[in-house]
């Protein structure tokens, strides 16, 4: 017998319970019944899922200069709840998030250079979920006062210090706290070289 006889034989012997169109609708429900509950996900979780992966945070200024200030800004956190921050400069602390879902705080910044992180991290449930990470770099000013750039700290400095007094220019702000001011002018003094 030639195999294609024994084909024909075993299709005459094979008597199908469904027709072709009842066995389309029955594998198609069968693959909605799998599929279905592989993809839905409830709209608390999806929820979840957007606050999560929309967290995020910064640093000003940038880069932070040894001895100054720093502020860090947040967004896309849970609304309402505290912000658990582990760092490795300053140890852990809480931060209030708003109803906004926004956070913010300022620091003064390590005396000397540094590699800051911040860790910020939410409750969800009973467990602690890491929600947003921030790495900086805290630089020396190489002269602290020289605005212009020239190497000399000199009366070229003190004018364009003086022609931003009261803004937030981050290049006359010597000390980083968002304003030049007087803090600014006596890092200037301090560092005067003629």
């Amino acid at each position: 017998m030639r195999a294609a006889d024994l084909l024909r034989q075993y299709r005459k012997s094979l008597n199908p319970p469904y027709t072709s169109n009842e066995l389309v609708i029955l594998l198609s429900l069968l693959f909605l019944l799998l599929v279905i509950p592989l993809t839905t996900i409830s709209s608390r979780q999806a929820r979840q899922l957007s606050i999560q992966a929309a967290a995020t945070m910064s640093v000003t200024p940038n880069p932070v200069i040894a001895g100054g200030e720093f502020t860090i800004t947040g967004s896309g956190f849970n609304p309402d709840q505290w912000g658990y921050f582990s760092t490795s400069c300053y140890g852990s602390f809480n931060v209030a998030v708003d109803s906004a879902g926004d956070l913010s705080f300022t620091r003064p910044a390590p005396i000397g250079p540094a590699t800051c992180t911040f860790d910020v991290y939410q409750t969800e449930g009973k467990k602690q979920v890491l929600k947003a990470t921030l790495t900086f770099e805290v630089v020396e000013m190489e002269k602290p006062g020289d605005i212009n750039g020239d190497g000399v700290v000199n009366i070229f400095d003190a004018s364009i210090l003086a022609s931003r007094w009261g803004t937030a220019d981050p290049d006359a702000d010597l000390n980083g706290n968002g304003v030049v001011d007087i803090f600014d002018a006596s890092i200037l003094a301090l560092n005067w070289e003629g």
